[in-house]
């Protein structure tokens, strides 16, 4: 994208003073390839966040949850009973990316008011659930291998050696139960 600002803004240069049109084209591209330049960095900073790597997961998903409920308004809260989970950045990034989709899915799908994720240890382990109050997803869309949210999600954690499940009941919400081991 810099590339394309410095052709253009080289292309401005050669352009007549008198092509006054051209100029003024030139220079909207200019400003849309500035706009697109800025988007690309949010986007990147979205999909790993600075935060996470100099304040770890549990800060990470406070801003993630403080930015949805900015955009959306949907009622955002978060409860831990750990400090901080024993992930190294790698496995911390993958968490991260699983609270991410599954929070994009309560947005695009769950009609829901409130989310609420939970953090916990329990015999060597790190559990998170993400509970909604939205409509809930049926046992044929939780197994239709088109889904690849919830697809990719699964296989995310399982290759971190945990388990995701996911339970509903229709017009009573969504939970998303994740359980991971702790790095020893």
């Amino acid at each position: 994208m810099t590339i394309l600002k410095l052709d253009l803004s080289w292309l401005q240069t050669q352009t007549p003073r008198t092509q006054s049109q051209s100029r003024k084209k030139i220079k909207a591209m200019m400003d849309h390839v500035d706009g697109t330049i800025e988007l690309v960095r949010k986007i990147a900073s979205e999909l790993r966040p600075s935060i996470l790597d100099d304040l770890g997961l549990i800060p990470a998903i406070e801003w993630q949850l403080s930015e949805l409920q900015k955009r959306t308004g949907i009622r955002c809260t978060l409860r831990s009973t750990v400090e901080k989970p024993d992930f190294g950045p790698e496995k911390s990034a993958a968490v991260f990316r699983v609270v991410q989709e599954a929070l994009t899915n309560v947005v695009r799908h769950a009609k829901a008011s409130a989310v609420l994720i939970g953090l916990r240890e329990e015999r060597e382990r790190v559990c998170i659930s993400i509970v909604d109050t939205g409509k809930g997803i049926t046992e044929a869309e939780l197994g239709d291998p088109k889904s690849l949210g919830i697809v990719g999600m699964k296989e995310r954690i399982a290759r971190l050696g945990g388990e995701l499940t996911i339970t509903s009941r229709r017009g009573k919400g969504t939970r998303l139960d994740i359980n991971l081991p702790i790095e020893t």
